[in-house]
Parts: structure tokens; C-alpha cells; sequence
């Protein structure tokens, strides 16, 4: 679980996270950071030659704390240093160390670290934009504050899904036996929400990777046609209820085989298409999948129109955004995060495509993403780009 250490220039702890206070039998504040912990250096990063650094580091427990092993990012600022850490598992021949487990640490105290660790990293934000004269040496740091709230985000997504698939896996089990009609109810509100947040808690973790630059493309040969027609077929359900004329069409010639990362292309399609469904209180939603031989492969294009609420001029130039909404009637009226064209557009963009954007407020939208194909390989191709 992640959590926070401040201490200040005599090593001595000025502020410590709920989750971490949670397990020391006494009040730590004001004390040595070594009574309580041995800090080791695991690298070292030097940023343009300033004296500051961004220091990797692991701090082994003893006295109250035994058997707590944290690792993280040490961020120096002025007469302080955030300590930005997450715990670290027991493995299975530590014997030695305090079994701690994901119950162990308790939800309110980890929404707390999440909160107070925020703060403290919109605090540097903010700092190294109003210090003009040591602006470089202050964007060192907000970088560095920008890494570990990447890191922090996206181990407390992976914590947090953790026991929600466990819920969803309960719940589902529970929607396959026979209940009275407000029993049914019950789990059905229990899966629908389990499964809207988890869709949240992907979203995050999706755009904390893709800000750190981890998200790796895995290109296969793919039928492109046919994994857009299985998207469009998961939102027909929802389109037929609302009433919808919904339907697919696919360019005659479009190339049965591609060389592409269908999972991640899906992942952008659905996103669009899924907006597109949501969004149409009536009318149609139509998606046209279209292709153009470009040298060595091809420009995939899927072009999804509604006649949905449409969107502004002036949203238009937020769209893509992070959090971004046409406004604030719309997050409370369809829900959603703000992330999914974000994020969209990041993987159209690393797939050497992008998205475009055709729309009036109460006529509907176009939504146009593309993407570039190589041809598609032979086992021996692959052999040879293996060497």
C-alpha cells in the first residue's frame, strides 16, 4: 500500500501517513527517522547537473516499526524531503517480517494517504510555477513530485482492484441463484456499480502508464474487421434498449489481415463507440470501417456518427483533456471520468493515427480515429525482427 514519510533537514519525522502510523505502537513525530527505520540509497538520479536529487530508496523497519520494508522516491524540497514509499510484500522465506496483508491496512487510512500525498504534490506544482528566478531547479522537482504521484496512483489502482474483483467474483456468483425480485436487485446494483468502478480504476491506471511512458504496443497479425465488429456487437444490447438504428458497415476490400496491436486499437474503438451509444437519447448511431493502402501497409479508419447531444465550440478545444467534460451537467447526468478520450487519443497517436472531430450542440458528432498498419507478416518475417 503507498504512503508518505516528511522529514526535515535534522532526519527527524515531521509528518507520516494514517496507513503507516496505523501500525507503530507510539507517536513517531518529532523523532529520528532512524529509531524507526534503516534508509538505504538504491539509486541515485542527477538532473541537469544540479545539486538535487531524486534518490531511490528502502527503508528497512526496526524498534516499532520491525518488519516493515518501504521502497520509493526520497524528493528534497528546501528544508524538507517527501518520502513517497509503498510497503512491500513479504515473500514467502522472509520469516522475519510482519505478515502484513492487503486488509491489514485500513481503506480509510489509505484514502487518506492518497489525499494528504495529492496535496502535497499539487503543493510543489504550485511552488515551482511561482518561483520565476529557480524556475529549472523547481520543474526538477515537479518532475520528480510528477513520478512518484504516477508510481503512487498506479500501485494504489492495482491495490484497490485487487479485492473489487473479489467483490465482482462474489457478486456474480451470487446473480446466478434464485432471489426474490428486490434480493435480484440488490446484486444487480452491486455489479453495476463493482463494474463502473473498476472501469474507473482502469481508466487511472491507464493514463498513470501512459504519462510514465509504459505502455508498450504488442503488434500481431490481426483481422481488424472482425475484432471491430465483436466491439460493436458488446454495445448493441444497450443501443437496441435505448431504441437506436445501430449498425456496422465495412468497406468491401478491407484487408482480412493486419499487423497491428488489436488490443489496444479495440480498446480506443470501444471508447468511442461506447460515448457515441451512451450519449444518443435517440435516432441512430452508425460506425463505418474503411481502409487506404498506404507504402508498406495501411490507414485503418473508423468513423463513428450519432445524433446525440453533440458538443459546443468551446468544448471542443478540451475534449481531449484529462478529467475533461462538455460541462458539468453532463458528468452528473452520464457519469464518467474524463479520461476515456484522453486516453483514446494517446494510444491512436502511439499507433501513428490520431482523432478527429466533427460536431454541432444538439446535432450530433462524427468521430473519426485512425490508424497505421503494417502488412502482415510471415513467420519468417517475425524470425528475422526477432534477431
Amino acid at each position: 500500500m503507498p504512503s508518505f514519510i516528511v522529514i526535515n533537514r535534522h532526519a527527524q519525522i515531521v509528518r507520516m501517513g494514517p496507513s503507516l502510523l496505523h501500525h507503530l505502537d507510539c507517536n513517531p513525530i518529532g523523532e529520528k527517522l532512524s529509531r524507526f527505520f534503516d534508509i538505504t540509497e538504491i539509486k541515485k538520479v542527477r538532473n541537469g547537473g544540479h545539486k538535487k536529487l531524486t534518490r531511490q530508496v528502502q527503508l528497512c523497519g526496526r524498534a516499532e516499526a520491525d518488519g516493515l520494508l518501504l521502497r520509493g522516491s526520497a524528493v528534497p524540497n528546501d528544508a524538507v524531503v517527501y518520502l513517497m514509499i509503498r510497503h512491500i510484500p513479504v515473500g514467502p522465506n522472509e520469516k522475519n517480517r510482519r505478515a502484513l496483508r492487503f486488509e491489514d491496512f485500513s481503506p480509510t487510512d489509505s484514502a487518506m494517504d492518497m489525499q494528504i500525498a495529492s496535496k502535497l504534490y499539487f503543493a510543489l506544482m504550485k511552488e515551482a510555477q511561482m518561483l520565476g528566478a529557480e524556475v529549472t531547479e523547481k520543474r526538477i522537482l515537479a518532475e520528480a513530485a510528477s513520478v512518484a504521484k504516477s508510481q503512487f496512483l498506479a500501485t494504489m489502482s492495482h491495490e484497490l482492484r485487487t479485492p473489487l474483483n473479489g467483490i465482482l467474483g462474489m457478486a456474480q456468483l451470487l446473480s446466478t441463484r434464485s432471489f426474490e425480485d428486490q434480493d435480484q436487485q440488490m446484486v444487480d446494483i452491486i455489479l453495476s456499480s463493482g463494474n463502473a468502478l473498476l472501469a474507473i480504476l482502469n481508466d487511472v491506471l491507464d493514463m498513470t502508464k501512459i504519462e510514465a511512458g509504459q505502455v508498450d504496443l504488442d503488434p500481431q497479425n490481426e483481422d481488424f474487421a472482425a475484432m471491430v465488429t465483436r466491439i460493436v456487437s458488446l454495445h448493441h444490447a444497450t443501443a437496441v434498449q435505448k431504441g437506436l438504428n445501430y449498425t456496422l458497415t465495412i468497406d468491401d476490400g478491407f484487408p482480412p489481415l493486419a499487423w497491428i496491436d488489436a488490443h489496444r486499437a479495440g480498446q480506443c474503438v470501444s471508447n468511442i463507440i461506447s460515448n457515441a451509444v451512451k450519449f444518443t437519447r435517440e435516432g441512430s448511431v452508425s460506425i463505418v470501417l474503411s481502409s487506404e493502402t498506404v507504402q508498406g501497409g495501411y490507414t485503418f479508419y473508423v468513423s463513428v456518427t450519432d445524433t446525440g447531444i453533440g458538443i459546443p465550440d468551446t468544448a471542443k478545444e478540451v475534449l481531449f483533456e484529462r478529467f475533461s467534460q462538455v460541462d458539468s451537467s453532463t458528468t452528473r447526468e452520464y457519469g464518467g471520468t474524463g479520461l476515456g478520450l484522453s486516453i483514446a487519443q494517446n494510444l491512436a497517436r502511439m499507433m501513428g493515427g490520431d482523432i478527429q472531430v466533427k460536431s454541432e450542440s444538439g446535432c450530433g458528432s462524427t468521430f473519426t480515429i485512425c490508424f497505421q498498419a503494417e502488412r502482415p507478416r510471415s513467420a519468417t518475417d517475425e524470425a528475422g525482427v526477432a534477431a
